[in-house]
């Protein structure tokens, strides 16, 4: 089932024309997508039109069949995409717990504390974390545990959709790999649709479908 969906889409800058040029795309639910190609290509600037981020100068970004230009893009960022930084994006001093509350509270998912505390726990479960570490400041945490909670924040809600920046891009290959393992049964086990922009051939290779992007343009 398709639930993102490029068509004819085009994207300048003031200072840069043609970053991005007639691209057409569909993104299912169930797969896991790797987005790959040289630095200044328009991978991350296409990953920023699909989170709703940036407007396209042309063509349309379509969710479930909507555009985003004719939706709440605070809304559907806030319910229906989640987004995962290579920098992981999170606040050092808080708690784990404390950083997907935040998002939860953004969601505007209202839920009482102990079932609050439970979808924590499971969370936790589902990226491979003990779950004493709902207590634990994520400054404290290596770089692979910071990760797991930046994909637990991002799966608080429960999008349809994972946006991913280059997530394993500051991981040794053992955490990388039981990083992808958790994307792959989040798109597989779980129906979510899972985009990776990635410079590494390893990452693209796990993916269902892998889109080679160059100066702009789908070159594969």
């Amino acid at each position: 089932m398709t639930v993102l969906q490029l068509k004819d889409i085009s994207y300048s800058y003031p200072t840069k024309r043609n970053v991005l040029q007639d691209i057409n795309l569909n993104f299912e639910k169930g797969k896991i997508y790797s987005i790959t190609g040289k630095s200044g290509g328009g991978k991350t600037t296409l990953l920023s039109l699909l989170a709703g981020l940036d407007v396209t100068t042309d063509g349309e970004v379509l969710f479930n069949g909507d555009d985003l230009d004719k939706i709440d893009r605070y809304k559907y960022r806030a319910k229906n995409v989640g987004v995962i930084f290579q920098s992981y994006n999170l606040l050092p001093s808080f708690t784990a717990a404390e950083n997907i509350t935040m998002s939860l509270d953004a969601s505007g998912m209202r839920i009482s504390k102990p079932q609050r505390k439970e979808l924590i726990n499971q969370l936790l479960d589902v990226v491979n974390l003990e779950r004493e570490y709902a207590k634990v400041p994520v400054g404290h945490m290596s770089g692979g545990q910071q990760q797991r909670i930046a994909i637990a924040r991002a799966l608080c809600y429960g999008p349809d959709v994972i946006l991913a920046d280059e997530p394993t891009g500051n991981l040794d290959s053992d955490t990388q790999d039981d990083i992808l393992e958790i994307f792959t049964r989040l798109a597989h086990d779980e129906n979510k649709c899972v985009i990776i922009v990635t410079h590494s051939k390893e990452v693209a290779e796990v993916c269902d479908e892998q889109i080679r992007i160059s100066k702009g343009r789908i070159i594969s």
